[in-house]
């Protein structure tokens, strides 16, 4: 049986994943050409949900989870909004949340795994 810890551990690896696949996709581009990239934009955005998505099953396993600086109740709801209005989405908030938000998940994600150890 996989204990809580286990699990939510094993969603911040994931969400890791996620963000350093998004990083890869768009290390040889200008994040403000993001839109002039499709495969790029529609590789990230996907990553975007599955790290929404996995935010949500954190969210399940432990409703007392976060992240310092992190709201993730704003992450679950973007991700509802994407996924539903996928081809309405504001590519200028995607841009930022490449751009701003992810390199400080991402740290605040590391430094979650390297405290739970």
């Amino acid at each position: 049986m996989v204990l809580e810890k286990d699990r939510i551990n094993m969603y911040l690896q994931r969400i890791l994943d996620s963000i350093n696949k998004i990083f890869l996709y768009t290390k040889d581009i200008n994040i403000a050409n993001l839109d002039k990239h499709k495969k790029d934009l529609d590789a990230c955005l996907m990553q975007l949900i599955n790290i929404w998505e996995t935010m949500n099953k954190i969210s399940k396993v432990d409703n007392k989870f976060y992240l310092q600086n992190i709201d993730l109740k704003k992450i679950i709801n973007f991700r509802n909004f994407v996924v539903h209005n996928y081809f309405w989405v504001n590519i200028t908030i995607i841009k930022d949340i490449i751009k701003i938000h992810l390199p400080i998940l991402k740290k605040e994600i590391e430094n979650k795994l390297k405290w739970q150890k």
